[in-house]
């Protein structure tokens, strides 16, 4: 057996294992930074932060390295570009679709290339992470742009405003809990799915025209 390309066991441990503590630490906070004082609400706050920049430069790591993987000199985005633009504000929120729908086509159109006989990679669950994943970015700036409005004047349950802010803000919040687990599982389903297409796809060589055979074939049709 030959060794894998990329480690699909490895990437999902760091995957759930980043996701899962930051909630943990999250929910251990919540619970008992009243109980244990302040200093302690804010080492958990610390710890869930690292994790969660841990969680996301799992991500960035994963898209890296897939799209590393089919580079054959045809491939029109490079693995560092894919993920460089991932960090500009605004604009990531379309580059995702890029990112995600875009390496499909391109494995697709790398095992035509290559007249490789594997599963073509179905863009369905790519579509849905980065459809739920610009979607709650969306919503989380809502939801801090209620925060603001509802932090404004002096706080009154009289003030429809604010009131209103507050529905807004936990309605935004439910929905982007409900978002969060949808998108760990497809993130689940997006890693295993990816490294067992890469894992299976032989030795890529470059693209090249064999421009000898190319003009021996034009002298041919000359003298003829």
């Amino acid at each position: 057996m030959r060794d894998e390309r990329i480690s699909k066991r490895g990437f999902l441990w760091a995957y759930c294992g980043s996701f899962g503590f930051a909630i943990f630490m999250a929910f251990v906070g919540g619970v008992f930074a009243g109980i244990l004082g302040s200093y302690a609400g804010v080492s958990f706050i610390v710890a869930t932060a690292i994790s969660i920049i841990f969680f996301i430069v799992t991500h960035f790591v994963f898209i890296y390295r897939i799209w590393k993987e089919i580079q054959d000199g045809e491939t029109s985005t490079s693995a560092g570009l894919a993920v460089g633009l991932l960090f500009i504000p605004i604009f990531n929120l379309y580059w995702i679709f890029h990112v995600l729908t875009g390496f499909v086509r391109e494995y697709n159109a790398l095992l035509k290339r290559h007249q490789a006989k594997l599963p073509r990679l179905k863009n369905g669950v790519y579509l849905a992470y980065a459809i739920l994943t610009s979607m709650s970015f969306l919503m989380g700036a809502i939801g801090l742009f209620f925060v603001r409005v509802s932090l404004s004047g002096h706080p009154s349950p009289e003030n429809p405003m604010q009131v209103f802010a507050v529905m807004v803000i936990s309605t935004v919040s439910l929905m982007n809990q409900l978002m969060g687990i949808a998108i760990f599982v497809l993130g689940i389903l997006i890693i295993s799915r990816s490294c067992d297409a890469i894992n299976k796809l032989p030795p890529l060589r470059p693209v090249e025209i064999n421009y000898q055979s190319s003009m021996e074939s034009d002298d041919l049709e000359n003298t003829t």
